[in-house]
């Protein structure tokens, strides 16, 4: 389960609601893929672990059959759409969808997966999480991510958006529409952990959580900043690919972790000094409010990020920099601070941007459809 996705699920499920998780379909050539990178690469880039007895009693995750195909890029899409219809109509055939809502974050499963007239949900709610480049990492995979798009712009009831940057498109693309900001927030649990997060032991580190996709995270940076800090560990918690790998290895001071949960992360994440977000100023970028602003706030850690239009509405919480040096140079800076007026206007910002009042927001959102 992905992060936004995941953190939305669990909340609602929390209030009292059934709530069905429906994964992305897997496909032979991801888990072919997944088990070589096992089998050559563990360091670093062990898959998620299956949490699912730790989520709610009310919240199912539900997998869609294995495709013989590459799904998103897929050369055979009307194999893909045959093996889901048949499987989604017996998985969900008891489903009263009147009394219904359907909310979907991968425009894709609207491009010909689901059936509006079929399954007539009492309100579809389409939550814009990212650049559409982002899920349709090709051009193929793009145009079926814009068709999908096209069908909700006819369909949704309600429109919701991660990022501040992202509302001038949704206003274009959804004029007519309900919409509503719902940034990227914190996890309760997360906060709490970080209550007792106390720098533990002498270590000094620099700190990565997340995803080190290289159309959004300026790898080449990060190896900088561990040949410049060469007294620190360059702490990385999230999934690396081979060739970050082989990459990182000629830098004994980055430990990969690769992928933790919060319970996971908790020892790790105390030793931070200081939170990196290593952006390349793109159009990918620009629409994203990153979850790891709000997990290194919830530290009250110094966060330094490359410039972004997101970014730059939380420049009283991040230093950004515009080059490589000055990325560097404020690192420097932070390295000794202890603005404690700082550190606790990090953590109050926390406090009041956890994923239970994104849900609050939400919920209220969807009360005032049905007046």
């Amino acid at each position: 389960m992905k992060q936004r996705e995941h953190a939305l699920a669990v909340e609602i499920a929390s209030r009292g609601f059934k709530v069905f998780y429906v994964e992305d379909m897997p496909s032979f050539a991801y888990i072919l893929r997944a088990f070589m990178r096992r089998l050559f690469y563990k360091k670093g880039i062990e898959e998620p672990k299956n949490n699912n007895r730790l989520l709610p009693e009310r919240l199912s995750v539900v997998t869609p059959p294995i495709i013989p195909t590459f799904f998103r890029n897929s050369l055979s899409p009307l194999v893909d759409k045959i093996i889901f219809k048949i499987w989604f109509r017996s998985r969900f055939k008891n489903i009263d969808w009147n009394k219904t809502i359907v909310m979907v974050m991968f425009s894709y499963w609207c491009d010909g997966f689901l059936n509006h007239k079929k399954y007539p949900a009492k309100y579809f709610i389409y939550d814009i999480c990212d650049a559409p480049e982002v899920q349709g990492n090709s051009q193929r995979g793009l145009r079926r991510i814009l068709r999908g798009e096209e069908k909700l712009i006819r369909i949704a009831d309600l429109i919701t958006f991660s990022a501040d940057t992202m509302r001038k498109r949704v206003d274009n693309l959804f004029s007519e529409k309900k919409t509503l900001f719902l940034p990227n927030a914190v996890h309760q649990h997360f906060l709490e952990m970080a209550d007792i997060a106390q720098k533990n032991g002498s270590e000094k580190v620099i700190g990565y959580i997340g995803s080190l996709e290289e159309r959004w995270i300026d790898i080449p940076l990060i190896k900088k900043i561990a040949e410049v800090f060469v007294d620190f560990e360059i702490a990385i918690i999230g999934p690396v690919s081979m060739k970050q790998n082989i990459l990182f290895s000629s830098c004994s001071n980055i430990k990969l972790y690769g992928v933790k949960t919060h319970e996971e992360s908790s020892d790790i994440i105390r030793k931070f000094d200081i939170g990196i977000i290593p952006f390349i100023n793109n159009s990918v970028t620009n629409v994203v409010n990153p979850l790891k602003l709000y997990e290194y706030c919830a530290l009250g850690i110094p966060i330094v990020a490359m410039r972004t239009k997101e970014l730059e509405q939380y420049s009283h919480l991040v230093d950004l920099a515009d080059t490589h040096e000055e990325f560097l140079q404020l690192i420097e800076k932070n390295i000794n601070s202890n603005d404690s007026q700082k550190r606790n206007q990090r953590i109050e910002f926390a406090k009041q941007n956890t994923w239970k009042h994104r849900v609050d927001g939400l919920l209220e959102t969807i009360s005032m459809l049905e007046k």
